[in-house]
């Protein structure tokens, strides 16, 4: 008998992506699940359009972020199996027989997949892909952490470490909420439970959504110290990189003051190329040299923001403005 399914999908402003995403889980060939859209009191009509779909709408009268939003969902579902998909992405029609299949073969509390595609198909769109694909590629079969984007757990698991918390309203809640559940179950990492996704498409969104996440981590690094030195699905060498961009804006001022000193500016700009060398390469035999020649720009005005999201975080942090 198959295991009944709750799919739970927070939603926020996705007039231009929910219709997408939920007419590909209707067309799925597993058929024994509920949709439960939580909509996170959004300012456009993207209720009026999950209105239109056999799946049950939540409304929630504040925005309180994709954490409260899914812990919502979790308490209206009825599935032992809670499956959580973002309302910008788009899936096939074998996603939930794999995801079930997994909880069948395996002796698992989560299983979590990842991106396969950029939907839009614009600059920024596929090198934010490009950016976790390369890093996911690293990832062990078994994992401590995950992205909540697209992954299932059991829903004893889910209510045995109190779903998401709500601290987090904006960023870096699955980090802190996977780092839980990996603690007191297994969580395997299958890439063939894949989903398109409608990346962050300009420059502003890009920039916004890293420098949510840097100034969260902050709040979440001082919560949970240990996070720092585990194998978490955020790179490691993100830390090095971010010394780098310290340096390299600590000395600006000081290269127009005394010219001399500009030559030190070129050791933290060669070590951030360095850094990124690999990555550079990937979307090279990919997208080729022009793309690749945008690609390291954007990754020293990444770097940048990671740094001010850190920045305002400690401010933050030791101001007491949580």
């Amino acid at each position: 008998m198959n295991k009944y399914i709750s799919i739970i999908v927070p939603s926020y402003n996705s007039y231009n992506t929910i219709e997408k995403c939920l007419i590909s889980i209707f067309k799925s060939n597993y058929k024994s699940f509920e949709i439960i859209v939580v909509d996170d009191n959004s300012n456009d009509d993207s209720y009026k359009i999950a209105e239109r779909f056999r799946c049950k709408l939540i409304r929630l009268k504040e925005r309180y972020g994709p954490a409260k939003a899914r812990n919502v969902g979790a308490e209206r579902a009825k599935g032992d199996i809670l499956v959580f998909l973002d309302a910008d992405c788009v899936v096939s029609r074998v996603w939930l027989n794999k995801i079930v299949n997994n909880f069948k073969r395996y002796d698992i509390g989560a299983v979590a997949g990842q991106y396969n595609k950029a939907i839009n198909n614009n600059f920024i769109a596929k090198f934010a892909f490009y950016e976790l694909l390369f890093r996911e590629r690293k990832f062990k079969k078994f994992v401590e952490t995950f992205p909540s984007c697209n992954f299932a757990c059991k829903r004893e698991i889910f209510e045995k470490i109190g779903g998401f918390s709500d601290d987090f309203r904006n960023a870096s809640e699955d980090l802190e909420f996977s780092y839980r559940l990996g603690k007191v179950s297994k969580v395997l990492w299958d890439p063939s439970i894949s989903v398109a996704h409608h990346f962050r498409g300009t420059i502003r969104a890009y920039i916004k959504q890293q420098f949510m996440s840097s100034r969260d981590d902050v709040y979440l690094f001082t919560k949970n110290p240990n996070l720092i030195l585990v194998d978490t699905f955020e790179d490691k060498v993100n830390y090095f990189e971010i010394t780098a961009m310290t340096i390299l804006v600590l000395f600006i001022p000081l290269s127009i003051i005394k010219f001399t000193s500009f030559f030190i500016l070129l050791l933290p700009i060669l070590a951030i190329l360095l850094l990124n060398i690999s990555f550079v390469k990937f979307i090279t035999n990919r997208e080729g040299i022009k793309f690749s020649s945008r690609a390291i720009l954007m990754i020293y005005l990444r770097n940048f923001i990671w740094l001010a999201g850190i920045i305002v975080g400690l401010f933050n942090f030791i101001f007491k403005k949580w």
